[in-house]
């Protein structure tokens, strides 16, 4: 911490303010933990990343290692064992720091190793929701939505004030499951298009998405061991299938989120749409008319290879007839 400009005393230019309680509980304590941090990582040779400035990246004669930064919380992933030791052992003359060893649960995230590779559940914070909703003995269902049922927007009755914070409540948890539950974003994407005034029919759809937690609670993204990092991703879409604003729903740069998306325009587009795409390695895919960029890490990365297959194309329009504009029977000037 250092004192603000302004309150220097010429008597007495070696006084300094007093601070009258721990620095921990200050509100600019994030801000001057973060930049006595990042000032030692940059000595240090990290640069942070224009993406997410709590990801912290060093890159020199062929060691990589990442660095993410949740206030005092640090996780540590690396080419080399020894560079992260060494690493460590420099921070320790900075700060007093203590080694958990192998990462094994961040942020409501649990990581799981094995011989085949890393899985990232958050099994745990399921639970927690689930008990949040008091749906710990609920009913599972196979599905985190009914393919019948839409939801629409005035369906059902409205909820009370204190079901629709509950409601709003619910729907930012399950936003935070979706991080290692892909599964889980379509049906989350729709009820979260009614926090403004939810109805009994919306909490319903919430209720259906946690009973289908509860069957897969376990359920996580896994990561199997291999020197390719390639994706397959594989992709659907509707034409006009939102019943209020009858827009297509489709899912947009897949190479960014996983979050479906409304699209603007009524486009017919072609069978071809429900495809495949696949992103190289180091590359980049986009399936979306306007995608968004991916993260930008200051490592160069290989020149993307063609994809396996392109994103779908549009039927053409048919072409539209202007007629000519009726004759005027006001007198020329």
């Amino acid at each position: 911490m250092q004192q603000p400009p302004g309150f220097e005393d010429s008597q007495h230019p070696q006084y300094v303010c007093k601070l009258q309680r721990a620095l921990y509980g200050l509100k600019q304590s994030p801000r001057a933990w973060y930049a006595r941090l990042s000032d030692r990582l940059h000595q240090l040779g990290f640069i942070a990343s224009k993406a997410d400035t709590s990801l912290f990246i060093f890159a020199h004669q062929g060691v990589v290692i990442y660095m993410l930064v949740y206030v005092d919380d640090i996780v540590l992933a690396g080419s080399s064992s020894s560079a992260i030791e060494r690493l460590v052992a420099t921070l320790s003359g900075s700060f007093p720091i203590k080694d958990l060893g192998r990462l094994e649960y961040f942020l409501g995230i649990e990581a799981a190793y094995s011989s085949e590779g890393l899985v990232l559940s958050q099994h745990k914070y399921a639970l927690d929701l689930l008990h949040r909703a008091n749906m710990e003995q609920c009913r599972p269902v196979t599905t985190p939505m009914s393919v019948a049922d839409k939801l629409v927007k005035d369906q059902g009755d409205l909820l009370s004030s204190e079901d629709a914070f509950k409601y709003r409540s619910l729907v930012g948890g399950l936003q935070y499951l979706t991080l290692t539950r892909p599964d889980l974003s379509f049906a989350v994407n729709k009820v979260c298009q009614y926090l403004s005034q939810p109805t009994t029919a919306h909490y319903e759809a919430v209720k259906r998405i946690l009973r289908y937690i509860r069957g897969t609670v376990s359920t996580g993204l896994r990561f199997w061991r291999s020197s390719s990092t390639g994706l397959s991703i594989f992709t659907d879409a509707d034409w006009a299938g939102c019943p209020d604003d009858r827009r297509s729903t489709a899912l947009p740069d897949c190479s960014s989120h996983m979050s479906p998306d409304h699209h603007q325009e009524l486009v017919p587009y072609a069978v071809d749409q429900d495809a495949k795409h696949t992103i190289p390695d180091g590359g980049s895919d986009s399936c979306a008319p306007e995608p968004v960029p991916a993260l930008a890490l200051p490592i160069p990365d290989p020149q993307p290879t063609k994809p396996e297959r392109g994103p779908p194309t549009p039927l053409p329009e048919p072409p539209i007839h202007v007629p000519d504009p009726p004759p005027s029977n006001k007198p020329e000037l």
